[in-house]
């Protein structure tokens, strides 16, 4: 039995995995929302190892898409080359940011979810709906109105 823990364990993990392909690894597992992308940033501005690839694991329920627009833009100015590797459940917005990069490879357990933007709801402090349940919404509507205009003009 190791005396090293979970985290001691995948640091160390990282750095063979660092020097075995020449790329700087990042972990990121956790919502995307302002404060991941402001430590990413902070983590890339202070990082100088002169390696242009990044070995990116990520394991995400999503969350704003803005952020994960910004994620993707920050790694894509430090690095010529990114590799993701989807080790877990990557949703919405984690599936936004692994569609930037030029690699993309998936662990045992790992698979992206949709692109299901959740958008605020006016109304409700912290609370937040599918962007899919508009569109769905606006598509019904159109095709009942269709088929009313149908039936109406079949007797002209």
């Amino acid at each position: 039995m190791s005396d090293m823990t979970d985290a001691e364990t995948m640091i160390s993990a990282a750095a063979r995995l660092s020097v075995s392909i020449d790329a700087d690894v990042i972990l990121f597992n956790g919502p995307v929302h302002e404060a991941p992308r402001k430590k990413l940033v902070n983590l890339l501005d202070g990082r100088s190892t002169g390696r242009s690839t990044a070995f990116v694991a990520v394991t995400t329920y999503g969350g704003d898409p803005h952020e994960a627009y910004l994620m993707a833009r920050s790694l894509q100015e430090k690095y010529a080359k990114i590799i993701y590797c989807v080790t877990g459940d990557c949703f919405s917005a984690g599936t936004l940011i692994v569609t930037s990069g030029e690699e993309l490879v998936f662990g045992k357990r790992g698979h992206l979810g949709p692109l299901d933007i959740q958008v605020r709801k006016k109304d409700e402090f912290l609370e937040h709906s599918s962007g899919m349940v508009m569109a769905t919404s606006l598509d019904e509507l159109e095709h009942r109105v269709l088929a009313c205009m149908n039936k109406l003009t079949e007797g002209i």
